[in-house]
């Protein structure tokens, strides 16, 4: 939580400096809302919520391995059967994803014969994003509940095997972790990865202007930065360095 707070003051401090330094043409073309929310609400998600969804990766991780750790300690050998699980939750997700793809493209072929693509449409972009949520919530719910009772068998077997060994409170432990796996596992993959892993910038014959009835400050502009490259840009004053800048970071929109 600290280290968010001073970035995200770190990253206040310096958007209203930059904002400070802007010309004022800047305020004109971007409304006072879109800025007022970039300095509000993402300055919390910074210095809040991504601190709180690290914590909650950090404090799933350990849950998961440590109860994995300690399940697979108890019952030894009978550990070798939760990688075929695993794997086998893998297959058979894709084993039943394949005739939901064909269907779909059936579908669309039936629907521009009868000419019913807007109307479809519609409906598709009012339910597609609830619809997807909840699908894909009970899909990998009903998979997540499948591997889970599947490791409590195994935990269950090795316990009869095992069951000199242990005491009644060790047997008990070990099948409450097992049972707790399904919620841990997806909280876990529940996290949204927004952050990019790599970086690449490329410009095919942009055109940028500062309104839309204004000329274009530049035409047919076509380069590319790998990630992990830095670049310079030189020229005189009027070539369009702060131009290239301001389409670099959509300011304008192209």
């Amino acid at each position: 939580m600290l280290l968010g707070l001073r970035g995200s003051k770190n990253m206040f401090e310096a958007m209203l400096g930059s904002l400070v330094r802007t010309p004022t043409r800047f305020f004109d073309t971007n409304p006072m809302g879109r800025l007022l929310n970039r300095c509000g609400d993402d300055v919390f998600q910074c210095g809040i919520e991504i601190p709180l969804a690290l914590l909650s990766i950090l404090l799933d991780t350990a849950s998961a391995l440590s109860k994995i750790l300690t399940s697979v300690f108890v019952i030894q050998w009978m550990g070798l059967l939760l990688p075929p699980l695993v794997y086998g939750y893998y297959k058979l997700g894709a084993y039943f994803l394949a005739p939901l793809v064909s269907e779909a493209i059936d579908g669309a072929v039936t629907i521009r014969a009868f000419g019913d693509r807007p109307e479809s449409i519609a409906i598709n972009m009012k339910s597609a994003t609830c619809f997807a949520m909840v699908a894909v919530n009970q899909w990998y719910s009903l998979r997540i509940q499948f591997v889970s009772n599947a490791m409590v068998l195994a935990i269950l077997l090795g316990c009869v095997v095992g069951r000199s060994k242990m005491s009644p409170g060790l047997l008990a432990q070990v099948i409450t972790y097992g049972q707790s796996h399904e919620e841990g596992f997806k909280d876990v993959v529940a996290l949204e990865a927004l952050w990019p892993t790599a970086g690449h910038i490329a410009f095919d014959r942009v055109g940028f202007q500062y309104k839309v009835d204004d000329p274009l400050v530049l035409q047919n502009v076509s380069f590319t930065i790998k990630g992990g490259e830095k670049v310079g840009v030189v020229g005189r004053t009027g070539v369009g360095k702060s131009s290239l800048t301001m389409a670099l970071f959509r300011i304008n929109e192209l």
